[in-house]
């Protein structure tokens, strides 16, 4: 799968969607955040798990989007840092979007909560071989 013409697709999409500052100001903050959830962050969370294998440059551009679309929505300006605005409204950056479904996927996989497909195409370490070592109780694909 060439990853850079999916997220080429995927970054105009959202794109599109990041277009509400031309409305922001007659709706409340509430409001600018589900329709974050619903435009945005939906599109940029399907199929996340995925994507985490694609270079980083090609993920570039929907950072940008994502941390634009924030600001946009909590009515920051551009110098605002990142970090506190995250977690001021409690959300989760792409990245950290990324690793906390990637941990949910992982958590149903342990406990047998998954597809039986998904199942069949990850082993622990400790199966691979019979060294004792630091990581043997990981789970690898």
């Amino acid at each position: 799968m060439n990853w850079k013409a999916h997220v080429l697709h995927l970054t105009s999409s959202v794109a599109q969607s990041v277009g509400v500052p031309k409305i922001r100001h007659l709706l409340s903050e509430n409001l600018l955040k589900i329709l974050y959830n619903a435009l945005i962050k939906s599109k940029l969370s399907y199929a996340i798990t995925l994507r985490a294998s694609a270079y980083k440059s090609h993920l570039h551009k929907l950072n940008v989007l994502n941390n634009r679309a924030v600001r946009c929505i909590t009515f920051a300006n551009r110098h605002t840092n990142l970090n506190t605005l995250y977690k001021k409204h409690k959300m989760l950056k792409l990245n950290e979007l990324q690793h906390y479904e990637l941990g949910k996927h992982m958590f149903k996989l342990h406990n047998n909560e998954t597809s039986l497909l998904l199942i069949g195409n990850y082993q622990p370490v400790r199966d691979r071989h019979n060294y004792n070592k630091r990581h043997s109780a990981k789970i690898i694909a």
